[in-house]
């Protein structure tokens, strides 16, 4: 690579190729989903998308992989509307192996036309020096991670940035009588101290004045956080940290007299294994998640995609697959709309500003991102999610 990242006759400035930024960190509706029995014509033209996630992060299986699946699945049924089918390849790039070797996987795909979108997967942090370089190599990027910066131009983020999940929660405990007591915020974990504390820092702005809000030290066994909730008299505690922890916490507080003390949570604790820890006792834990859940749901367009997801995975849809698998609808979009080049990508995706989802209805600033950011509340009843009807 040299000095620096070339891109067919294009070079990026040496500050921004990936072995740097990396060694720093790291309304046109959906159709419905295509008959597999019926036949389709051959593709004409194949493209492909990166997709960006990191291998290692230790929910990879339950809270990253579903994103990809719902992607693949998306590209496997078919073009949205092309005169022309396009046949779309994935090809998943760990970021979290060595930066070297992550740089040198990024350059041949780069350097390949072939190559026309990326897809930032859940789970990280995308630096704002790697949203330079695929914009300055030309590609057009869907983001499903709530963490990060935005882009550029042909740049569209499907999920709201994390402080959108303070305010739901926030909201929330605004209208919780048992929380005029205090709210307790505890919790942090694998994911770093700046995804909690992100969170934390909208709930304290939006409560202020109000009810009163304490910090309480994440670490330590759940006995410990629960003996500071009881000493400071907290009606509510709001979970930071991911699922193991809070199935903890909340059969700590049971244990110890504080049933009545209700558990709250972010997007990290809407994962299976809260209510195989927590089991009974997990009843009436509230999270709030920028994610679609259609587990619940009785549309016939929604039982099509749970069904074709669990034949094609092995496993229902897992947090985050229903977002993947709009981005992955939202660029067969783009495709058709520009065709199956680099720049026709782009300049499509560039131009959408509505896309009608399987999980909501995304609208975009000039900017790239929500304009209208959803993060839904959920509930624990029976050992399952359950959507929390709104005002």
């Amino acid at each position: 690579m040299g000095g620096g990242w070339h891109v067919g006759r294009r070079r990026l400035p040496a500050a921004l190729t990936f072995a740097a930024l990396l060694a720093a960190c790291t309304r046109e509706p959906p159709p419905e989903l295509v008959d597999p029995d019926r036949s389709s014509p051959s593709p004409e033209a194949t493209v492909r998308v990166v997709v960006l996630r990191p291998g290692s992060h230790p929910d990879f299986i339950p809270r990253v992989l579903p994103a990809e699946q719902g992607l693949r699945l998306a590209f496997d049924e078919g073009p949205v509307g092309s005169p022309a089918p396009v046949a779309v390849e994935v090809e998943p790039v760990d970021v979290s192996a060595p930066p070297e070797e992550v740089a040198r996987r990024l350059g041949e795909l780069a350097a390949d036309p072939a190559v026309v979108a990326a897809v930032l997967g859940p789970g990280w942090r995308p630096p704002a020096e790697l949203l330079a370089s695929l914009e300055g190599a030309g590609l057009a990027t869907v983001s499903i991670t709530p963490l990060g910066p935005g882009g550029g131009g042909a740049w569209r983020r499907l999920v709201p940035t994390l402080g959108a999940e303070g305010t739901v929660l926030a909201g929330f405990l605004r209208e919780l009588p048992a929380a005029d007591d205090g709210v307790c915020l505890s919790g942090g974990g694998r994911d770093g101290p700046e995804r909690a504390e992100q969170v934390a820092r909208r709930i304290r702005r939006e409560l202020r004045g109000g009810i009163p809000v304490r910090r309480l030290p994440g670490a330590g066994p759940p006995a410990s956080v629960v003996a500071r909730v009881a000493a400071v008299g907290c009606g509510a505690v709001v979970w930071l940290g991911g699922a193991e922890g809070a199935a903890a916490v909340r059969r700590a507080l049971s244990e110890h007299g504080l049933r009545s003390v209700l558990l709250l949570g972010t997007d990290r604790v809407k994962d299976p294994r809260f209510a195989e820890l927590a089991g009974a006792l997990g009843e009436g834990t509230v999270v709030a998640c920028p994610c679609a859940d259609l587990s619940l749901s009785t549309e016939p367009r929604a039982l099509r995609f749970i069904n074709a997801y669990a034949d094609a995975f092995g496993a229902a849809p897992g947090i985050f697959a229903v977002e993947g698998y709009d981005a992955g609808r939202l660029l067969l979009r783009a495709i058709a709309e520009g065709g199956p080049s680099r720049g026709g990508v782009a300049r499509a995706l560039a131009g959408i500003e509505i896309h009608e989802g399987l999980g909501a209805v995304y609208r975009f600033g000039p900017d790239g991102e929500l304009l209208a950011p959803g993060v839904r509340l959920y509930r624990d009843e029976g050992g399952r999610w359950v959507a929390v009807p709104g005002p």
